[in-house]
């Protein structure tokens, strides 16, 4: 299987030898049309020489404890594993 950089050259030299006008037009208005999916819009590019600490201050992250996790998720029961996954199957 070719890669993408691969396939995209040879895609380029084979519209390179097109003498059809027509066909390019089409081609064309094709490849215009193509658009990247939608979850790219919230593609960001990855920053450089950030710490750990000032990412979790831009997301103004408030870790909690256990002792307060515990008494959060204590309604909720300590159902088996089992069910937990069935629900998620159905």
């Amino acid at each position: 299987m070719k890669k993408l950089e691969e396939l995209k050259y040879d895609t380029i030299k084979m519209i390179m030898l097109v003498r059809d006008f027509e066909f390019l037009n089409k081609v064309n208005a094709q490849l215009k049309s193509y658009s990247a999916p939608k979850f790219m819009e919230g593609v960001r590019p990855i920053r450089e020489n950030i710490s750990f600490e000032q990412i979790l201050e831009e997301q103004n992250y408030k870790p909690i404890s256990y002792q307060a996790f515990r008494k959060q998720a204590e309604p909720l029961g300590n159902e088996p594993i089992d069910e937990l996954l069935n629900l998620l199957s159905a």
